[in-house]
């Protein structure tokens, strides 16, 4: 499960209305950000999503419409983590002796990486696969991805 969230950065002060929003990325469970980044309009990195999110008109939105404070939004981003290592899950497991289980689990660790187009990262998340220009790590809790998803 995850959720999208935009900037909208032209809210009326009166009606509180504003533009649709531009896509800042996505927050899954148990997965590094991915911090949409848009090159062509000269952001390409956390610094400068920081830089809008901290003009005066600029607000934060969730896929469903609530507004997200941008305090909470930079934790969101900056401060995720995920309680226990990764493991695969139990359909990519078998019962078998401790030590066979052992090297089992570090094959299907393997291939459930490879499947789900992951890489293990930083603070017990999942991260992106390296595939640049389409997707690299950030620096911290967070990948860049320069295409659109949902």
């Amino acid at each position: 499960m995850g959720t999208n969230y935009y900037l909208n950065s032209s809210v009326c002060a009166h009606c509180g209305r504003g533009d649709n929003g531009r896509h800042i990325g996505k927050s899954s469970y148990g997965w590094c950000f991915s911090l949409r980044i848009y090159p062509k309009d000269n952001i390409n990195n956390w610094q400068d999503w920081l830089r809008l999110l901290q003009l005066p008109a600029s607000k934060v939105f969730d896929e469903y419409g609530a507004e997200v404070p941008t305090l909470e939004f930079i934790s969101i981003v900056t401060e995720r983590s995920h309680p226990e290592p990764i493991k695969p899950p139990s359909t990519y497991t078998s019962l078998a002796p401790a030590g066979i289980q052992a090297a089992r689990d570090k094959t299907d660790l393997s291939r459930y990486l490879t499947h789900n187009h992951a890489t293990l990262g930083p603070r017990n998340l999942l991260r992106h696969r390296f595939d640049p220009p389409l997707c690299v790590p950030g620096e911290g809790t967070y990948d860049y991805c320069d295409y659109e998803f949902c």
